[in-house]
């Protein structure tokens, strides 16, 4: 049987792969009764002997990866179970040694786990994850800086780098891809979204809860259409109102943004005052946006239009050109035009073997939809 440090370390292990794996986890404190009474009476070589007993005891019920570990005083046990299930209807069979108490039982898509209080705070708790999407580009010190400041906080909460390159000091065209790209992850994610053209104006700093996901960022309409294609009911917007030790007046993403998203991923409140969300959208801006709204490695542009959409027959305009749709690349000929629904479900143009961009298409260009009569 290990030690309280032992336990430390296989709680933070088992944890991560209950999660990639999608597994019950299960924590159980093994108290024994009156011990103190029994060792006063019969002495420490004799309750040596029934910590051993109820020790084996305790480790004939786990199996494969579970993990049974000494914790507390010397009269307390802990199970850490990567199977829960098994163990847990184990403990309530009768004659079994010790009161087996289970505290945390884990399903596979609850987002945040209580480690033991012996642990650091900022390592207390991990949370699904925190998504960087940000206008900073590949190249620079950008991403890595804000990406430091979230794990000064919470070490431990994975950060995935979603999009760096998003389109630049645009948050309008930045908001309809945003919105494509959130439902590849799963529920209670933190959208750390940087698109900030207007950093230390007067743009309000904010959180927002929508489409069961969580988006920190400026407000200048990042987080319009993710909050027009949610359910309201179940979400909710706050201002920012925390003033960290240091605010640069270039930087909030790394300053003010990332702090807010790393103390939402610890399952604390979050650092602001419950605001209304109709105070965030932008009603101009239509449901589809008919322009170029990113251009990818290939040359392929994406436009703001769902493509679900569009009826069939449906044809694009840009310039002089007129762009049919097809299923798949190699349903047209190598280095024709044509756009087609991508897996992000939105119409793109491209170029079977070739690059869309070579035909003038850019950020921003307008697109103009001709549906059949």
């Amino acid at each position: 049987m290990e030690n309280p440090l032992g336990l430390d370390h296989a709680l933070e292990e088992l944890t991560v792969e209950a999660r990639i794996e999608q597994t019950r986890l299960c924590l159980i404190i093994a108290d024994i009764d009156f011990f103190k009474y029994f060792n006063d009476t019969h002495g420490h070589q004799t309750d040596d002997q029934v910590l051993r007993l109820v020790g084996r005891t305790l480790d004939d019920g786990t199996q494969g990866r579970d993990f049974s570990a000494r914790y507390g005083g010397g009269e307390s046990l802990a199970a850490l179970v990567a199977r829960a299930d098994s163990l847990l209807y184990k403990a309530k069979e009768p004659g079994r040694a010790g009161s087996i108490i289970p505290i945390c039982k884990i399903p596979p898509d609850f987002s945040l786990f209580q480690k033991p209080c012996r642990m650091r705070k900022a390592d207390a708790i991990i949370a699904t994850m925190i998504v960087l999407f940000t206008d900073f580009g590949a190249a620079g010190p950008y991403t890595g800086q804000m990406t430091a400041a979230l794990h000064k906080t919470a070490p431990h909460v994975p950060v995935i780098d979603l999009l760096s390159d998003a389109p630049a000091f645009d948050p309008q065209a930045s908001a309809y891809l945003l919105s494509a790209l959130i439902s590849d992850f799963p529920d209670g994610s933190i959208f750390l979204g940087i698109v900030d053209p207007g950093v230390g104006g007067d743009r309000m700093p904010v959180v927002v809860k929508a489409a069961a996901q969580w988006f920190v960022g400026p407000d200048n309409g990042l987080f319009d259409i993710v909050i027009r294609r949610s359910n309201q009911n179940d979400g909710g917007a706050w201002q920012i109102t925390h003033e960290p030790e240091y605010l640069s007046a270039s930087f909030h993403g790394r300053d003010l943004f990332a702090p807010a998203a790393a103390a939402i991923a610890l399952d604390h409140a979050v650092p602001g005052e419950q605001i209304a969300v109709d105070a965030l959208r932008h009603t101009g801006w239509p449901d589809d946006l008919a322009k170029i709204i990113y251009v990818d490695h290939f040359g392929n542009a994406m436009t703001g239009i769902r493509a679900k959409t569009l009826p069939s027959g449906t044809t694009f305009q840009i310039s002089n050109t007129t762009i049919a749709h097809a299923r798949v690349f190699s349903d047209v000929a190598t280095g024709a035009l044509f756009w087609y629904e991508n897996a992000n479900g939105l119409a793109e143009i491209a170029v079977n073997q070739g690059r869309a961009d070579e035909f003038g298409l850019s950020v921003g260009a307008l697109v103009t939809v001709l549906t059949p009569d």
